[in-house]
């Protein structure tokens, strides 16, 4: 036909995945615990409730990085590290009386869920595993 080349169509410029929905319930989490480690009292605020936040950006920050490389599994382990040691710390939070129990109850929930996300993804991405993230039959010959 007149006016049509054989040419493939212009690629679109590569742009970035979606957000991985783990990443938005990362980001969620720590706005949340930003506003509320803000009403810790003056003795708290500035060790615990530092750590706090800095646990939840360290998730925030790990389940990001790993949206953007290959190299997943040692930023998802550490990211269900963080997620273990977070739970400890708002569970102290709690029973210092620095949350309500319907606070640590939203908060427990959202990292179960984060955990449960980000524990899924990196059995996903186990090293030597095939893309499927099960192992693959071996089958053995005979020993000698």
């Amino acid at each position: 036909m007149p006016g049509m080349s054989n040419s493939p169509a212009p690629r679109p410029p590569r742009t970035a995945p979606e957000p991985a929905v783990v990443v938005l319930r990362a980001y969620d989490l720590a706005q949340w615990v930003i506003r509320r480690s803000e009403t810790f009292p003056r003795s708290h605020r500035y060790h615990l409730g530092d750590r706090v936040v800095r646990r939840a950006l360290d998730i925030l920050d790990a389940l990001s990085a790993a949206v953007w490389t290959n190299h997943k599994h040692a930023l998802l382990q550490q990211a269900v590290a963080d997620i273990n040691s977070l739970r400890l710390l708002l569970r102290l939070a709690c029973d210092l009386d620095l949350l309500p129990g319907t606070s640590h109850e939203f908060a427990a929930r959202s990292l179960d869920e984060i955990g449960r996300m980000t524990g899924g993804w990196l059995k996903a991405v186990q090293p030597g595993m095939p893309e499927s993230g099960r192992a693959a039959r071996v089958v053995r010959g005979p020993q000698k």
